[in-house]
């Protein structure tokens, strides 16, 4: 039985911040020389399951409207749209 390090990550899979972390996670593992030694393992959770889906509303006007304050880094970002 090989012996592998178990990383669990929990995620809102419609979390902008959560995304984020998840692209950061994946570009250092690959970055790490033994990530073969490494297993994954994804969970799924909601962050807040009350909210309805509005497509009348964007990323900015959601947030602000619960109180989040987005850094001017990720303002851009989300403007710009999260390429990598």
């Amino acid at each position: 039985m090989e012996n592998k390090m178990k990383v669990e990550i929990w995620s809102d899979v419609m979390c902008p911040f959560c995304y984020i972390g998840k692209r950061k996670f994946e570009s250092a593992l690959s970055q790490f020389p033994h990530k073969d030694e490494v297993q994954v393992i994804w969970k799924s959770f909601q962050l807040a399951p009350e909210i309805k889906t509005r497509i009348d509303k964007n990323i900015h006007q959601f947030l602000s409207e619960h109180k989040v304050e987005i850094p001017t880094p990720l303002t851009t970002l989300f403007q710009e749209g999260v390429t990598s």
